[in-house]
């Protein structure tokens, strides 16, 4: 017997809500995604995993208010956290002083945060919170990982050929390489990764 309740038949989005941009699946997915890397939503995305718990865990510097500070055109990506004054987090709405002054100040402090949490933060592909301490205990600083070889960071146990292969590709993307400078310029030093002297 035919059911009286036909249900609409469902139509995927082919637009991202967010840019307009066509969605694609991916290979052997049956998610749709925006490729498009300056969508905004994805952009901010980024910046709330950067200043997340999992990685750069900056206080007070929550989702609302990356919206605002990207909306109104003063971030374009997570580098540009550490540009921000006092000044500009007076500028968005609800903001007072007192939580001008913590929100800068948890993105000062961040700077010379552990190596691991920046690593996690650059959100590399296959790159999560267990790898990036693997990676800042074996090479203890960005120095050195960034001139590692695909050899030294497959040796690793715990990385292997693919991921490290991602590593190897993200540090020289062109991109990277700028932004790596910018952060240098701004005074993010992450910390090394602590020596345990027990013999």
């Amino acid at each position: 017997e035919e059911s009286h309740f036909s249900r609409p038949e469902y139509k995927a989005p082919e637009k991202c809500p967010s840019c307009g941009t066509d969605l694609n699946p991916h290979e052997r997915e049956v998610n749709l995604y925006c490729d498009n890397p300056n969508c905004p939503q994805k952009v901010c995305a980024r910046i709330e995993y950067w200043v997340s718990k999992e990685a750069m865990d900056i206080d007070n510097v929550g989702p609302s208010v990356i919206e605002q500070l990207y909306s109104k055109g003063f971030i374009k990506n997570a580098v540009d956290l550490y540009k921000l004054t006092m000044q500009d987090f007076m500028q968005l709405d609800l903001v007072k002083e007192k939580s001008a002054f913590n929100m800068y100040n948890a993105i000062q402090e961040s700077k010379t945060k552990p190596l691991s949490r920046l690593l996690t933060a650059f959100s590399i592909r296959n790159v999560g919170k267990e790898t990036a301490n693997l990676l800042a205990n074996e090479f203890g600083t960005l120095e050195n990982l960034k001139n590692a070889s695909i050899e030294d960071l497959a040796k690793i146990d715990g990385v292997g050929g693919i991921i490290a292969d991602d590593i190897y590709n993200f540090f020289r993307n062109p991109e990277t390489v700028k932004m790596l400078e910018e952060l240098e310029n701004l005074g993010v030093k992450p910390a090394p990764p602590v020596q345990n002297t027990t013999d």
